[in-house]
């Protein structure tokens, strides 16, 4: 009946000289519902007198579902995509920002309207720049591959971030239509990497022997003072036990207390 009102509406403006158009459901005697897209419009003579109505009605079910399921796998994205640890976004071609999911706020400091519309190289350090627009460059090409880059925040810092891209391309076409980029923080692990290498640096210049070994007592390391005082080189000493340094004057007990037998 409600569909009936519709249609009742629909030709009444037709008939007074409209073209319309509406969706409408329709049930089947199988019981099946089905979606249909309708379109009426006034038959006129020659005169603009009224001679009948043209109308056509497509069945746009299939189309109407794909829809649905789109909109909810985009809800599903969305909802993954601003609970993520790691910043989410799409660009334009040119790169762009189209979308930044909640993270970005983290990240950059900027809120996702504030990075819609500008261009993702904004925030690069200018050191890094040309290594983005050639990493941009190939993606393009259908080489993507993860870089390292100096990330600038709101705020003026500086943030060590890996930027993976994937190129989308349009499903009837194929034609590039977009960057998905995962951009993740990396400025902890950065830091400590710069750490151990300092510590790696200290251990090998330092003048005095160290010996590092397993929690059974197996060397695991010795630095070049060892290696110079003792006359052993490393591969010679590795994987073995400390007690190899004991002569026979060597207080037993100090080399037991590291992994050594009396």
């Amino acid at each position: 009946p409600a569909t009936h009102e519709i249609i009742k509406s629909l030709l009444a403006r037709v008939m007074a000289g409209e073209t319309v158009a509406h969706e409408l459901q329709r049930a089947y005697p199988d019981g099946i519902t089905r979606q249909l897209y309708c379109g009426f419009a006034p038959d006129l003579g020659e005169h603009g007198q009224l001679r009948g109505i043209i109308g056509y009605a497509n069945d746009i079910s299939e189309l109407r579902q794909a829809h649905l399921a789109l909109k909810e796998s985009e809800e599903r994205y969305r909802l993954l995509a601003e609970n993520a640890t790691d910043m989410i976004s799409k660009h334009d071609l040119a790169g762009r920002y189209l979308y930044a999911s909640g993270y970005c706020r983290v990240l950059t400091g900027y809120a996702p309207e504030e990075l819609v519309g500008r261009l993702a190289f904004d925030l690069v350090h200018p050191g890094d720049l040309k290594a983005l627009r050639e990493n941009h460059q190939a993606v393009m090409h259908g080489d993507a591959q993860p870089i390292t880059f100096r990330l600038l925040r709101k705020n003026g810092a500086i943030a060590w971030v890996e930027g993976r891209t994937t190129l989308l391309r349009q499903a009837s076409s194929g034609e590039p239509e977009g960057l998905l980029v995962v951009t993740r923080d990396i400025t902890t692990q950065r830091l400590a990497d710069s750490r151990l290498r300092l510590l790696a640096t200290a251990i090998v210049q330092v003048g005095d022997n160290i010996l590092i070994t397993d929690p059974q007592g197996a060397i695991q390391f010795v630095n070049p003072a060892f290696e110079r005082s003792t006359g052993y080189g490393a591969m010679e000493v590795i994987g073995k036990n400390p007690s190899l340094l004991r002569g026979p004057r060597t207080d037993h007990r100090p080399v037991a207390r590291r992994g050594g037998r009396r």
